[in-house]
């Protein structure tokens, strides 16, 4: 007998996310130390980065980079060029600029993704 409650094929991805977070005033630069190694195959979606307190005199730029090379391509970030990370690869955030006159502080960014 049939039944019309029962689905098949693929079940949906579920976004998950990452978070890292940087407290006090930021400096810049600052490479390579906010890393992590997902484990497994990964697809990122999206970026998001939040300041506490936002910096003067220039903007604060965050860079999310796969085994050293920039996901985006361009730094507006308007796109995610790299979205595939594999399961020996490693993730960064790097702070490029923490601006002139007064640095930003609390910086959260989280890396939005799904399980490949």
């Amino acid at each position: 007998m049939a039944r019309s409650d029962h689905q098949h094929g693929t079940p949906p991805k579920h976004a998950q996310d990452k978070t890292f977070s940087r407290t006090g005033a930021l400096t810049a630069p600052l490479v390579g130390v906010m890393r992590w190694y997902p484990g497994r195959a990964i697809t990122i979606i999206g970026v998001r980065a939040t300041m506490g307190s936002p910096s003067s005199g220039a903007s604060v730029i965050v860079d999310v980079n796969k085994n050293g090379v920039s996901i985006f391509s361009t730094d507006l970030a308007d796109a995610i060029n790299l979205p595939s990370v594999g399961a020996s690869d490693y993730v960064t955030v790097d702070i490029d600029t923490a601006g002139t006159t007064t640095p930003g502080s609390d910086l959260t960014v989280d890396i939005i993704y799904t399980v490949a």
